[in-house]
């Protein structure tokens, strides 16, 4: 968290600084309830596998400090080869180095029971090779250079998060590939870790202790850097800070988004604003998602001006075959006719740069894994939803409020759902999705549904299919609002619904396949 002092004329030191939320290891909260929760979750397994309740166990009071010892390689032995088979079966190759392990008996005993707890529950190709950790040479174990103890664990995460690739991150820089500067910096390399350990979480339906650890340990770093000169405002440090108002704002809490936020602009002005920021643009686009992250989750217009992108061309200019007639939307005669009458005419535009970013995304296809540097995919998003968040900031609409809400309201809190639904592949869930599904609803929960059904059919079945895409547990009465808007228009099939909506923006390819299962296995089995 940044405080400004009331001074200007104080030092840099003590001017910026940045709250440790986990406190330190020995009195955090969050780490004593990761270690009971280790501790509970060990006790239940050994008793159903009926082991002795009687046999003695090292205390567990040592897991948070297991990952800070000191890295350094140690010649390869057979014992080491063993203890590599036990721990997953990581091993490179006989000429290989191994990060050196405390020699300590009870650290070492938590370590390995530890890690392999979560080693066990990892199913990747890469990870079951002998040869998964020699893509930078074929001798060296290049994790050994990490600023912390390169621990097999460790090395599972970051081959995941070499394996989970994102093609609309902000990382796929149009001018250079993504360099990985986490080698030099703990606290970059410890929240990756915790996007890593939530990701592995999510889908392995275990809990996000793992990942609660690493984000604690990145903040205990980043007060480190702040600490020393030369790191106090270097590009990990302001990358870091980012990563930790994303997550916050994804799926934490919208307090600590904002302490975040607010460290990360005044890293910014220290540095003397987005064009000094380093990383050939990467570094300005991680700072920029944060801003519109932090803009979406509490409904505020984004701190950062909008950064004007001039070199971009057409995205017709890419299509092999010319512009295909479908990146061409077009609006009904009744909105279009509101618009005009109503000085709306900037929601449509908004709603065809988005048709035309996920036109572009069905045309690549899902199988490729990069999509064109040219396109500057990452900076149409940016600039589209920038002007969205400032559409909806304009309109100062009040969830609470008992009037109306208009259509063009409605389709711009949709619209922004339809980003992270659809746009955005980053792992969208949990905090940021509900607060956007939760302010379509309340939008829709104002407005009179039958007035919408009449005049603005078509929009209205494209929010309600957003609404029940996005929402992981969602009651029947929106299913009941889209069964009998369906029945007024003999609407039977899902194909027929995406031809009714051929006015909106289009569903990404995944998303449509997911609506249609939800869709047949809802009214299929309607009797």
């Amino acid at each position: 968290m940044v405080q400004h002092s009331k001074s200007q004329h104080v030092s840099l030191n003590q001017d910026l600084q940045f709250i440790n939320i986990s406190s330190s290891h020995s009195t955090s909260v969050s780490h004593g309830k990761t270690i009971r929760s280790h501790v509970a979750r060990r006790w239940r397994r050994e008793r159903k596998e009926g082991r002795s309740a009687t046999e003695p166990q090292p205390r567990c009071t040592i897991l948070p400090k297991m990952f800070g010892a000191k890295a350094g390689p140690r010649p390869f032995t057979e014992s080491a080869e063993e203890d590599c088979e036990r721990e997953g079966n990581l091993l490179v190759n006989g000429a290989s180095l191994w990060p050196l392990i405390s020699r300590d008996p009870s650290v070492l005993d938590h370590q390995k029971q530890f890690e392999s707890f979560y080693l066990n529950k990892i199913n990747t190709p890469v990870i079951s090779q002998n040869s998964g950790l020699t893509f930078l040479d074929n001798g060296l174990n290049p994790y050994n250079f990490l600023p912390i103890n390169a621990t097999p664990r460790v090395v599972s995460l970051l081959q995941l998060n070499l394996l989970f690739t994102i093609r609309t991150s902000v990382h796929a820089d149009p001018t250079d590939r993504y360099v990985s500067y986490c080698i030099d910096d703990a606290a970059q390399l410890y929240i990756t870790l915790s996007f890593c350990a939530s990701l592995f979480a999510s889908k392995s339906n275990s809990a996000q202790d793992e990942s609660a650890y690493y984000f604690s340990e990145s903040i205990s770093s980043i007060r480190q850097n702040l600490d020393n000169p030369r790191q106090k405002t270097s590009d990990s440090t302001v990358a870091t800070v980012a990563c930790l108002a994303n997550i916050e704002n994804l799926n934490g809490t919208l307090e600590n988004a904002i302490v975040h936020m607010n460290g990360l602009e005044q890293l910014v002005r220290l540095r003397g604003g987005l064009e000094n920021l380093g990383m050939q643009g990467i570094l300005r686009r991680r700072v920029l998602w944060a801003d519109l992250c932090c803009a979406a989750r509490a409904q505020t217009p984004p701190r950062f001006p909008l950064y004007q992108y001039f070199d971009m061309s057409r995205l017709s200019d890419l299509y092999s075959t010319g512009s295909p007639a479908s990146s061409i939307l077009i609006p009904s005669q009744e909105l279009a006719t509101m618009s005009v009458s109503r000085g709306e005419t900037k929601v449509l535009e908004i709603l065809q740069d988005l048709h035309e970013l996920s036109t572009f995304l069905n045309y690549i296809g899902s199988a490729s894994e990069e999509l064109p540097p040219e396109a500057a995919y990452p900076d149409r998003l940016y600039t589209t939803e920038h002007q969205l968040l400032t559409s909806l900031a304009d309109r100062r609409l009040l969830i609470c409020n008992p009037s109306q809400a208009s259509i063009f309201t409605i389709l711009l809190h949709a619209a922004l759902l339809y980003i992270y639904t659809n746009l955005r592949e980053t792992p969208v869930d949990g905090a940021l999705r509900r607060t956007l599904v939760a302010r379509v609803r309340s939008t829709l929960d104002v407005t009179e549904i039958s007035a919408l059904m009449e005049s603005f059919p078509a929009e209205l079945l494209w929010i309600l299919s957003l609404v029940i895409l996005a929402s992981k547990s969602l009651d029947d009465s929106y299913w009941l609002r889209m069964q009998l808007l369906c029945d007024i228009h003999e609407i039977r099939t899902w194909d027929k619904v995406v031809a009714r909506c051929e006015c909106l923006p289009v569903f990404e390819a995944s998303c449509s396949e997911t609506c249609r299962r939800l869709w047949e296995n809802k009214f299929n089995s309607c009797p």
